[in-house]
C-alpha cells in the first residue's frame, strides 16, 4: 500500500503492531511468563493484519489465494517442526 502512494497505512500498520506488543507483552507475561512474551511478539502482527488485507482489498490488491497459500505453508512448517521434535525427543 505504501508503494501505490498510501504511505498513511504504514504508519497504522506500525501503531496497531506496538499496541499488540505494549498490551501482549505484560499479559503474556503474567499468565505465561517468557512463553506469554514469545507468544505475544508472535500474535502481535495480527493487528495489523486486520487493518492492511481489508485497506488492499479495497484497492483491489489483496489475493485471498496468496494469502492463505502463506498461512497454510506456515501451517505445514509448523506440523513439520512438532513431528520433528516428537521424532528427536524419542531418540534423545
Amino acid at each position: 500500500l505504501v508503494a501505490t502512494g498510501h504511505p498513511r497505512f504504514g504508519f497504522f500498520r506500525s501503531l496497531a503492531t506496538m499496541t499488540a506488543i505494549v498490551i501482549g507483552i505484560p499479559l503474556g507475561y503474567h499468565y505465561a511468563g517468557a512463553v506469554g512474551i514469545v507468544c505475544a511478539v508472535a500474535l502481535s502482527e495480527l493487528p495489523a493484519v486486520a487493518i492492511l488485507w481489508p485497506a488492499a482489498a479495497r484497492r483491489g490488491l489483496f489475493r485471498a489465494r496468496r494469502e492463505f497459500f502463506a498461512v497454510g505453508l506456515f501451517s505445514a512448517g509448523l506440523g513439520l517442526g512438532y513431528g520433528v521434535r516428537a521424532v528427536l525427543q524419542i531418540f534423545f
